[in-house]
């Protein structure tokens, strides 16, 4: 991709009575149901996780986003049990249902120690393109305050969902 365009970022902490060192983001995620993905947030209608034959693990997951539909087919680029970085290059999004764009979207979730027996989720999203008329629209339609509000209220769920696996 050349030049590319923020649309928006986002970051949500959520604090864990639990120590990070009791988690792990990739065996919790790569074994997340579909039917929690879809708790986690309105805007959730469907998840699922596969590998490929060189072993890279992938989750793909259908969401609406401030009334913008999008299926993204993420690759794992970063797979600790303190950080996972998903990546996909080309999502397939569709603005207002209607207009198909394929945008870059990045998905990182760090589990950050602040105390021996606790630590914050942190849940960032970051959703790119290369073209100035998407990101002028992005701007036009508030997409960074859906992103962000959508942000807060799935990782609040991820992590409470995170909790009670103790992976």
């Amino acid at each position: 991709m050349g030049k590319s365009y923020c649309l928006a970022q986002a970051t949500s902490e959520v604090p864990l009575n639990i120590p990070a060192i009791a988690l792990n983001l990739p065996k919790w995620l790569f074994n997340f149901s579909d039917v929690e993905y879809r708790q986690c947030s309105r805007g959730h209608f469907g998840a699922g996780a596969s590998t490929l034959p060189n072993g890279k693990r992938t989750s793909v997951n259908v969401e609406s986003v401030g009334g913008h539909f999008a299926v993204q087919h993420y690759m794992e680029e970063i797979s600790e049990p303190n950080h996972l970085k998903l990546v996909s290059e080309r999502t397939d999004a569709w603005l207002f249902h209607f207009f198909h764009i394929q945008p870059r979207v990045t998905w990182q979730m760090k589990l950050i120690p602040t105390s021996d027996n606790t630590c914050k989720f942190q849940c960032n999203v970051s959703v790119e393109h290369s073209s100035l008329f998407i990101k002028i629209a992005s701007v036009l339609t508030l997409f960074q305050f859906f992103v962000k509000r959508h942000d807060n209220e799935e990782a609040k769920f991820f992590a409470e969902n995170l909790a009670k696996q103790k992976v």
